[in-house]
């Protein structure tokens, strides 16, 4: 929980608004209150702990700053902190969750999935530097495409 309100919160402030607090519990969930001018943002950080690997990005950060010797142990933490994501995503996503009601459905989960995809082209862009972010991007939506024609033809 605590990470989810986490993501929240720092979505928030990226987005240049203010967060007044935050609290989280096991029992009862958690929330953020914040304050500022919120259009476009607002679905950002209502929706960042769905589609934002937060604690991945961190290492990220760091992971170019690190000796080839070390890289094998920090790229391990990167993959238990895509994990993490993974499993609190599968935990999270419910249908009765406030977040996702606040949209039409159909956009909310268009946008995590483009979302997804898009962290996934970044993530393996870090791994792979002789790739460009945007042929990263167009081989994974090739390769998606591909995949979903397989199931109807």
């Amino acid at each position: 929980v605590f990470s989810h309100e986490l993501t929240h919160a720092v979505f928030t402030l990226l987005s240049f608004n203010k967060v007044h607090s935050l609290s989280a519990t096991d029992n009862q969930g958690g929330v953020v209150y914040s304050s500022g001018h919120k259009t476009f943002s607002d679905i950002v950080m209502r929706l960042a702990p769905y589609c934002f690997p937060l604690f991945t990005y961190v290492l990220l950060l760091f992971r170019s700053l690190i000796i080839s010797q070390g890289r094998a142990i920090f790229d391990v933490l990167i993959g238990i902190t895509l994990c993490f994501h993974i499993i609190c995503f599968k935990r999270q996503t419910r249908i009765e969750q406030p977040d996702l009601n606040e949209y039409h459905r159909s956009l909310t989960y268009l946008y995590i999935i483009t979302v997804h995809v898009i962290n996934f082209c970044i993530i393996l862009r870090s791994f792979f530097p002789h790739n460009s972010v945007y042929s990263s991007f167009w081989k994974m939506v090739c390769y998606i495409w591909d995949q979903l024609l397989g199931w109807f033809v």
